[in-house]
């Protein structure tokens, strides 16, 4: 027997999007905001209870197939969970150029929402995310190498400079680089390595 034990996916949805509304001064028409959330951002709608596992089992997202006492097939053991995906907008970056985000009526918006809905799900109050945010992951989206997802740490500021440039932007100090770096290594979207090296991480997966 299975049961759904609860649905809070509207909710989460609903919940995350007034929270979005507020940080960005209620400046955002809900429609559009509605739809960078879409673009960026899936909610895995149920949890299920399922009266063979306990408690412990409920929260690891296992999948368990029975072959006996007369059971068939699997039952699914799936905590609700917030994916953000910045690959796919990461990737238009890299093939168009960040250019792109400037042509934009509000330029930067999908991964500032983006960035806003990880900070949300992993409650960091303390980090406060702006467009600059946004400009940096997208700059090393930009420099990453394409097999690992690496980007050298040493020069990167400069490498980052030129990019700002082209769009008009004003300059990164390295202290203002090295404190983005760490806001978005607390947010899981990148890992500072000990080798120097800036990893890029596709996508962000928060459990509720």
């Amino acid at each position: 027997m299975r049961t759904i034990l609860h649905n809070t996916a509207e909710e989460k949805r609903k919940e995350i999007l007034e929270y979005l509304s507020g940080m960005l001064n209620n400046e955002i028409d809900p429609e559009l905001l509605d739809l960078q959330l879409d673009t960026i951002c899936s909610i895995t709608p149920q949890v299920y209870e399922d009266e063979l596992f306990g408690p412990e089992d409920k929260q690891r997202g296992q999948v368990r197939l029975h072959t006996d006492s007369g059971i068939e097939g699997g039952f699914s053991v799936k905590p609700g969970n917030i994916r953000i995906n910045f690959k796919k907008v990461l990737d238009t970056v890299a093939e168009t150029g960040l250019s792109v985000f400037e042509a934009l009526e509000h330029p930067w918006l999908l991964l500032v929402v983006g960035l806003l809905t990880t900070k949300k799900a992993l409650k960091l109050a303390k980090i406060k995310i702006e467009e600059r945010h946004a400009m940096v992951i997208a700059s090393l989206w930009k420099l990453r190498n394409a097999v690992d997802l690496l980007v050298p740490r040493k020069g990167l500021a400069e490498r980052i400079n030129e990019i700002f440039k082209q769009l008009n932007k004003n300059l990164l100090t390295d202290m203002e680089l090295d404190s983005i770096l760490s806001d978005l290594d607390d947010i899981k979207c990148i890992r500072l390595n000990s080798d120097g090296t800036v990893s890029l991480i596709e996508e962000v997966i928060v459990t509720y």
